[in-house]
């Protein structure tokens, strides 16, 4: 027994390792300044200013949609048009639009009143709105995302001088409610490690990060249709990723920043809407059995481990039972959780609006790795996920069936 715990505490040893160089090293040489864009107040006038359309999908959105298009139309940028493709809701979103629409020009609706065969909704509410759009850049965003002033000449300003055929900004989150607090930054981290090059140049690294997040997605027309569109990812949960593996693959211009200081997406769901959105999310963009099950182990060894070890140890120290192992295992314990704390500190000021969600961490991250498992068996078939009211039965990583 005594030699077994000897071999843990060098496996734990590893993990409180890995937190440590990233707390120190890795940070010390991630230059994060190159992935932050600066607002652009006045659109330049010796510039071409191309035109831009915005689309936003919506279900049942009355009470958020407002806000979101209204951050838009405080935008200066000078050629512009929002497109709100209303999916089947049934809460008032097409009134509440309309409404907008009576007030500016630039804001147009698509009513949505049917699901096809094999389509996520989401996924055919974009397609359909983009069908005949003739504009020179396509910029997809959801509802629940608020624009700074003079985020759209930045972005536009970056991609048209810069010729970046496909261009994603990193989650800046306002985690409200006590299960996106406990529950996202987890899967946010863990999303990352797959997202990040596996050995990053320097100078580079906006250039080789393969990021497609829906929530601020800005593609070129031709590009958009080089790849497929929408309609190449009609059944993907996560569509954005797979879009954006697409334009990878493509040879496209790729570009990921961060989104802290351009935009902000609230998160203010109950636990079952959080578990279910993120398991949409997790199956989509891991897509096998392999790294959905590489990722229990990453969160239970990387991130609950902090939690329970240290007190366990304090017990076997109490009671006497192999103390010297006891107090390693307490060490390394304390280590772990300020060599994480570190690091996800450094983390949070680009991704989270408030930071107060970093204590749950290591609890979020058991419930996450529960979300995994969950996970593993969707993609057999087994269960259903939900976008607004539509369930939808997995294979793989795409949809076969939907329903009510």
């Amino acid at each position: 027994m005594q030699v077994v715990l000897w071999l843990l505490a060098a496996s734990y040893l590893l993990v409180v390792a890995v937190w440590w160089y990233f707390a120190i090293f890795y940070r010390r040489q991630l230059e994060l300044a190159p992935l932050q864009l600066e607002l652009v107040g006045a659109w330049p006038p010796t510039l071409p200013a191309p035109s831009l359309t915005v689309f936003i999908a919506c279900h049942n959105e009355a009470d958020s949609i407002t806000a979101c298009v209204r951050g838009l139309l405080r935008q200066t940028y000078p050629r512009f048009r929002v497109l709100i493709a209303n999916d089947r809701s049934t809460d008032g979103t097409g009134e509440v639009v309309r409404g907008l629409a009576a007030e500016d020009a630039r804001v147009h609706l698509v009513e949505i009143h049917e699901l096809p065969p094999g389509w996520m909704g989401k996924t055919h509410a974009l397609a359909k709105a983009v069908r005949g759009c003739d504009a020179d850049y396509l910029l997809f965003i959801d509802s629940d995302v608020t624009l700074a002033p003079g985020a759209l000449n930045a972005v536009m300003q970056k991609s048209t001088t810069e010729r970046i055929d496909f261009l994603s900004l990193w989650p800046y989150l306002d985690l409200r409610s006590f299960s996106e607090k406990l529950l996202t930054f987890p899967a946010v981290v863990l999303l990352s490690l797959w997202a990040l090059p596996r050995r990053p140049v320097v100078g580079r690294l906006a250039d080789e990060t393969q990021l497609g997040n829906g929530q601020f997605l800005l593609v070129r027309r031709e590009a958009y249709e080089q790849i497929g569109g929408h309609a190449a990812v009609a059944g993907e949960l996560a569509e954005d990723a797979v879009l954006a593996g697409r334009a990878r693959a493509a040879g496209q211009h790729c570009w990921a920043g961060l989104g802290a200081g351009t935009y902000c997406a609230y998160r203010e769901g109950g636990f079952r809407r959080t578990a279910n959105s993120l398991a949409r999310v997790l199956v989509g963009s891991l897509q096998t059995q392999r790294r959905l099950w590489a990722g229990t182990q990453v969160l239970l060894g990387g991130g609950f481990s902090a939690a329970w070890i240290p007190p366990a140890a304090l017990i076997c120290i109490g009671l006497g039972w192999h103390v010297g192992v006891a107090v390693l295992f307490l060490v390394l314990g304390v280590l772990h959780w300020i060599g994480m704390m570190m690091t996800l500190s450094m983390a949070s000021r680009k991704t989270l609006a408030r930071r107060g969600a970093l204590v749950w961490f290591p609890f979020g991250s058991a419930i996450v790795a529960g979300i995994l498992v969950w996970c593993s068996f969707l993609r057999s078939g087994w269960g259903t996920v939900r976008w607004g009211t539509t369930r939808y039965r997995v294979r793989g990583s795409r949809i076969v069936e939907a329903g009510r």
